[in-house]
């Protein structure tokens, strides 16, 4: 088939209000699984930064759609500056209508509206088998593999599936749930003893002081999304789906550090992990603390997916951590080839659980 426009049986139009109903079951047809109405509009057009910044191909004889590129808009700090980005996802293509450059028209059309907005940079975390297509297709960089963590304080549930009766399996988990608490209480003991002039309070409210905080870390960072109050609330307060908690390390009432988790089917997801000044000390004692707040809210492990240059590895030293293949985080400016540069080069990005579309 041609790739001119005439010679397609389809063509390529921005978003008009409505047309969720069409991606919506498209995403669900290609993919088996839901995307709710509510979850779709508090990313799209709820998002307080911007868009939508979609593009959809219609089907032109029959008007169905047969493919859409969806950019979330998405702050990013560059340098200590704020510059907007479009966070590429969502990406769907009728099964009927691959390989026919659906993927690339409507990738390149919602770039041109979100440059015309004022866009600057592309970002993605696709998965291993489909990040080729980024890079090869439309100029992306493979930036990073990101790094999982993972800390155990139960095995129940995977005993329970293994041996299918709760209460044996319950039985057989007490001595390593026992083992895990004893083992976290005593470095959680060790990190109060050496930040003694620090507290942790926990919460599902934003903490009071992000603002200042986040100017402190904004300094730090060459490449991250921006983290300040307006992003979080939005992120974590406003989610449709989730309740998040919010873990303040303060010291004479000073807002010295902020996690973020939540617990899913089990397992506690650190989302993100701000300190200024990444002193491996004041990491631990703040992670230690969340992991304590997620056993007693019943999590039987804590995971945490990111990439930075070493305080992650510091502050999560009590955890195992290994490569996450599937998640190759990508990027590009859309016409600065300097900016390209700089996203290209793995150690000058900052990475948290909570800027890829996981939770």
């Amino acid at each position: 088939m041609s790739d001119s426009p005439s010679h397609r049986a389809w063509t390529v139009e921005r978003f008009r209000p409505g047309d969720e109903t069409d991606i919506l079951a498209l995403f669900r047809a290609e993919f088996g699984r839901e995307r709710t109405r509510a979850h779709w509009e508090w990313k799209f057009l709820h998002n307080p930064f911007g868009g939508p910044f979609i593009s959809l191909a219609w089907h032109t004889p029959d008007r169905f759609l047969v493919g859409n590129q969806v950019l979330m808009p998405v702050p990013l700090c560059v340098r200590g500056e704020q510059v907007l980005a479009g966070h590429s996802l969502d990406l769907v293509v009728h099964h009927d209508f691959r390989r026919q450059g659906v993927f690339e028209h409507t990738a390149k059309h919602a770039f041109t509206h979100l440059e015309a907005s004022g866009g600057v940079a592309l970002v993605a975390f696709p998965n291993a088998s489909s990040y080729p297509g980024f890079v090869r297709t439309l100029g992306w960089k493979r930036i990073v593999e990101p790094s999982y963590w993972t800390l155990r304080l139960s095995i129940a549930a995977k005993l329970t599936a293994r041996v299918r009766i709760a209460p044996l399996a319950r039985l057989l988990d007490l001595p390593i749930r026992m083992a895990a608490t004893r083992a976290l209480a005593a470095r959680l003991a060790a990190s109060r003893a050496a930040t003694s002039t620090f507290s942790v309070e926990h919460g599902e409210t934003l903490p009071v002081g992000v603002d200042s905080l986040w100017d402190r870390q904004r300094i730090e960072e060459t490449l991250s999304v921006w983290k300040d109050a307006r992003y979080l609330d939005w992120r974590y307060v406003r989610h449709p789906e989730a309740r998040f908690r919010f873990h303040a390390l303060r010291r004479g009432g000073v807002l010295e550090g902020l996690a973020v988790s939540v617990i899913r089917d089990g397992i506690g997801l650190i989302c993100e992990l701000l300190v200024p000044g990444r002193g491996a000390a004041l990491g631990q004692r703040l992670v230690r603390e969340m992991c304590e707040d997620l056993r007693v809210h019943g999590a039987q492990e804590v995971h945490f997916l990111g990439a930075d240059r070493g305080f992650f590895a510091a502050a999560l030293a009590d955890f195992t951590h290994r490569p996450a293949p599937g998640n190759v985080f990508v990027g590009r400016a859309l016409t600065d080839e300097a900016l390209t540069a700089l996203m290209a080069d793995a150690s000058h990005w900052t990475l948290t659980y909570g800027d890829g579309d996981f939770v």
